[in-house]
């Protein structure tokens, strides 16, 4: 379970990067949200486990938050290199 609410976290992070650079020229190729999204899956998997309030009952790794706040900073100062992580 701990894995999958770090996957929450990267996932997050990942995709909100990848929506707001959308039509940057690198990522606009490989932009399929409806098809690659992953977050929605994840989120019923995490409300499966810890049940509605799981937000406020999950537990992720200091390290994870690290490489979430990485991928953000990524997406907002070079969003071509989303393309490796999507």
């Amino acid at each position: 379970q701990l894995l999958l609410c770090s996957l929450y976290k990267i996932y997050e992070a990942l995709e909100e990067a990848l929506d707001r650079n959308a039509s940057h020229d690198a990522v606009a190729p490989i932009y399929f949200p409806q098809e690659l999204g992953r977050l929605e899956s994840i989120e019923k998997d995490l409300e499966h486990f810890y049940g509605q309030n799981w937000k406020e009952k999950i537990t992720v790794p200091a390290a994870t938050l690290r490489y979430a706040s990485r991928l953000r900073e990524v997406g907002r100062d070079h969003p071509e290199y989303l393309v490796a992580h999507a």
